[in-house]
């Protein structure tokens, strides 16, 4: 949307404190205004073998879109971080896509901020709130 770099650095720290909880599954779901239906998670993933960090999966609503979400990304103007992979989708339903474990958080909140306004369809003023859940 773009974030203003306060909000990003803000999202960027809750998104460490996931990290730092990764023994524990968290989940984080950010929502656009209070509305339910303009939301992304961000759900850092661990290795089987050691648990450390393996990378992240945003999960967002694909409403209005069809094929493969990271190139509907770029064709929507997004570049996407380097590696960045698609996971699963469904035409006009969810997207999940992965992103390596070495992204700037920073970064990773600005292009989450881009997925809720470009894609998802959050207004560009709109206030975010973030939700933690475990057990992903």
């Amino acid at each position: 949307m773009p974030l203003d770099a306060d909000v990003a650095i803000w999202l960027g720290e809750l998104v460490g404190k996931a990290v730092v909880e990764l023994e524990h599954a968290p989940g984080m779901t950010i929502e656009a205004d209070d509305r339910p239906d303009y939301w992304l998670q961000i759900l850092p993933e661990a290795s089987e073998h050691d648990g450390q960090l393996e990378g992240f999966v945003l999960n967002f609503p694909y409403r209005g879109h069809t094929g493969d979400p990271v190139e509907t990304l770029r064709q929507r103007g997004l570049t996407p971080p380097p590696g960045t992979e698609t996971r699963e989708w469904e035409d006009n339903a969810f997207a999940m896509i992965w992103i390596r474990p070495d992204v700037p958080l920073v970064g990773l909140a600005h292009f989450a901020g881009d997925i809720l306004q470009v894609i998802v369809g959050a207004a560009r003023s709109a206030e975010l709130s973030v939700q933690f859940d475990y057990g992903y």
